[in-house]
């Protein structure tokens, strides 16, 4: 798998995800939306996929394990230390 998109400066390209939506297909398929606020274009951006019940469990499963890394890696304030 590639690495994230960069831009001319070598910085990550990183629009904040808005919002998103999942509709169900009548059973067979999940249908995706995602909004994302894209400054450099100075608009929102949207896309929409389908997904498969598989392609939903693992983009699940890699999300959580995303989470619990970023918890794990967030720095914790001075006022927060337990003494």
């Amino acid at each position: 798998m590639a690495g994230p998109d960069l831009d001319k400066n070598g910085r990550v390209v990183r629009p904040p995800l808005l919002t998103f939506e999942r509709f169900i297909e009548q059973g067979m398929s999940c249908i995706v939306r995602l909004v994302i606020d894209d400054a450099s274009k100075g608009d929102l951006q949207t896309v929409q996929f389908s997904l498969t019940l598989e392609q939903c469990r693992e983009i699940a499963a890699n999300l959580m394990i995303a989470a619990q890394v970023i918890e794990l890696e967030r720095p914790t304030a001075p006022n927060e230390l337990v003494q």
